[in-house]
C-alpha cells in the first residue's frame, strides 16, 4: 500500500480573485489580485494606459523601466487587502470621454471592466492588455 497524508498545509488554497479593473467616478482605479498577479504587478510598480487610435481601445501594461506611469499602492482596507490601486480623476475623465464608459451614479460605486490577458500585444517594450 502507498499512503499520502493530507494536512491543512497540503490543501491550502491561495485566494486569487478574477482578473479585472474597477473604476469609479472619483478617479480610483483598482486592480484585483487576479489581475495584479497575471500582469506581475506589485506595490510601487508603474502602469501605463495606451490609447490605440485605429481600434479606439485602451490597453494597460506595466511601465518599462525608466518610463513614468501611475504608481500602484496597496489597498489597505480589510475587504480588498490584496488589491492594488491608484487615483487619477484625469485618467477616468479621459476614459469616459474617449470610450463613453458607463460609470455608476454614486461617486464611490465602481464599475468592473475586463482585461484581455490571453492576447497581449508587445509595444513600448512591454506587454499591453486590452481593456473592454
Amino acid at each position: 500500500m502507498k499512503f499520502q497524508i493530507t494536512t491543512p498545509d497540503s490543501v491550502k488554497i491561495e485566494r486569487i480573485s478574477a482578473p479585472y479593473l474597477r473604476i469609479n467616478k472619483s478617479g480610483l482605479i483598482t486592480f484585483t489580485s487576479g489581475l495584479s498577479k497575471a500582469m506581475n504587478l506589485s506595490v510601487g510598480d508603474n502602469v501605463i494606459f495606451v490609447w490605440e487610435e485605429e481600434e479606439q481601445h485602451y490597453y494597460i501594461g506595466k511601465a518599462p523601466s525608466g518610463q513614468k506611469g501611475f504608481v500602484l499602492v496597496n489597498d489597505k482596507s480589510k475587504k480588498n487587502k490584496n488589491y492594488l490601486k491608484f487615483n487619477s480623476s484625469g485618467l477616468v475623465n479621459l476614459l469616459k470621454e474617449r470610450l463613453d464608459l458607463p460609470l455608476a451614479k454614486d461617486k464611490l460605486a465602481s464599475v468592473k471592466y475586463d482585461v484581455d490577458l490571453d492576447n497581449p500585444i508587445e509595444h513600448f517594450g512591454t506587454s499591453l492588455y486590452k481593456i473592454f
